[in-house]
């Protein structure tokens, strides 16, 4: 559930700000962004890629926190638990990764045969 902040109404992308302009840009992907998710706090904005990476952002000052490489190919999701501190990824490579939001490291990972592609 997202809130509207103060002078926005409903209707105002919750990306933009009430003038229309973006309230903030990240740039730390070098190719298509396919997921984005935010912890339940909204301190933190996971984003996944096909370059193929995974990062988790600072909401308040847009720095990345951990860049991680654990993925072999394309990753289109990534998932906050509910408390915040791991994060699901999911790739193309056929493979889940469990993450430490406070570190980057992965805690699992796990290989799960695709059975949609041949």
């Amino acid at each position: 559930v997202f809130s509207v902040p103060p002078k926005m109404s409903a209707a105002t992308p919750a990306s933009c700000s009430p003038t229309g302009s973006a309230l903030s840009r990240f740039k730390h992907h070098a190719n298509i962004v396919h997921s984005v998710a935010f912890s339940a706090d909204g301190k933190h904005v996971a984003t996944s890629s096909s370059d193929p990476t995974v990062a988790i952002v600072d909401v308040a000052t847009g720095a990345v926190l951990h860049t991680m490489t654990h993925h072999t190919d394309s990753v289109y999701s990534v998932a906050f638990a509910p408390n915040g501190r791991t994060l699901a990824t999911g790739s193309i490579d056929s493979t889940v990764c469990v993450v430490d939001v406070a570190t980057g490291a992965p805690y699992r990972s796990a290989f799960l045969w695709n059975i949609l592609w041949p």
